[in-house]
């Protein structure tokens, strides 16, 4: 799946040189597990940074624990760690993955985790009645 016009390089790049705290973000993907989002940090008046940012949703609000979607949110975080994502805990009951990507990468790395969690998260089947 190829998302050449969902990541606007360009447009992240002058949307960061114009903001106050010199960032861009936009989100690619968002559901109940997870959200992906790339950005654009400027560091010094011509040096920037990209990064791909994947924000994983332990426990939704007045939710009762799902033992097994915990599992397979922790399988999706390993593969993250794996692929040398920084983690770190939220205080919403949530956990940021976060790695620093070349832009010509970023679209690569999207496909990566946006296909990695497409086929963890598989829509559950709904219990029959008999």
């Amino acid at each position: 799946m190829n998302h050449a016009n969902r990541i606007n390089i360009q447009k992240l790049l002058e949307t960061a040189k114009n903001s106050e705290h010199k960032e861009s973000f936009i989100v690619l993907k968002k559901n109940q597990n997870y959200r992906i989002g790339v950005g654009v940090r400027l560091e010094l008046p011509n040096h920037f940074s990209f990064f791909l940012e994947v924000l994983t949703y332990l426990c939704t609000e007045n939710s009762q624990v799902n033992l097994p979607l915990l599992e397979t949110k922790l399988s999706f975080l390993n593969k993250l760690h794996e692929r040398e994502f920084v983690l770190s805990c939220q205080n919403d009951s949530s956990i940021l993955g976060e790695i620093t990507s070349p832009a010509e990468t970023l679209e690569l790395e999207y496909e990566f985790i946006e296909s990695l969690g497409q086929t963890l998260f598989l829509p559950e089947t709904p219990p029959t009645i008999e």
